[in-house]
C-alpha cells in the first residue's frame, strides 16, 4: 500500500447514537427477557426495552456483553439484542417512556467499546448504522 494510506492519522470521534425507551416493564424474579432466555431475573427487575436492535446497526454479537449510558449510568444490555429493540436493566433509575438511552458517544461509551463487544471493527458499526436512524448534524460537545 502507498506510504499515505500505512501511516495511523488519530480520528476524532464526533458521532453519538441514541435512541429512546419505548416500554417499562418489571420482570420478576425467575422470568427470562428476550429470544432463547438468555438472561434470567435473580430479582424482580425493572427493565426498558430501547427502540434500536441489529436492523438499526447495533451489533447482534454484543449480545451478553453490551452497555447503554441512561440518566448518566452504565447500565447493562439483557438478553439478545433483538431486530429493532434491545433491553436494559434500570433499577434505581427514574426512567420514562421518551427518555434517551445512549449507544455511542465520544467519551463515556465509544464505538470502540460497541465494536469490541460485538467482536468487530469501528467501522463496521459506523458504516453498518441503518437508515431508520435519524441524522442530526451539529456541533460536538
Amino acid at each position: 500500500a502507498p506510504a499515505h494510506l500505512r501511516a495511523h492519522v488519530p480520528l476524532t470521534p464526533v458521532m453519538t447514537v441514541q435512541a429512546s425507551v419505548t416500554h417499562l416493564h418489571t420482570v420478576p424474579a425467575g422470568e427470562t427477557v428476550s429470544y432463547g432466555g438468555l438472561w434470567r431475573a435473580t430479582r424482580d427487575t425493572p427493565v426498558a426495552t430501547v427502540g434500536i436492535g441489529y436492523a438499526d446497526g447495533y451489533p447482534r454479537n454484543a449480545t451478553g456483553r453490551a452497555e447503554v449510558l441512561v440518566a448518566g449510568q452504565r447500565r447493562p444490555v439483557l438478553g439478545r439484542i433483538c431486530m429493532d429493540q434491545l433491553m436494559i436493566d434500570v433499577t434505581g433509575l427514574n426512567v420514562q417512556p421518551g427518555d434517551p438511552v445512549t449507544l455511542w458517544t465520544q467519551r463515556e461509551l465509544t464505538v470502540t467499546d460497541v465494536a469490541a463487544w460485538g467482536g468487530t471493527v469501528e467501522y463496521e458499526v459506523l458504516t453498518g448504522v441503518g437508515d431508520r436512524v435519524e441524522r442530526q448534524m451539529g456541533e460536538t460537545p
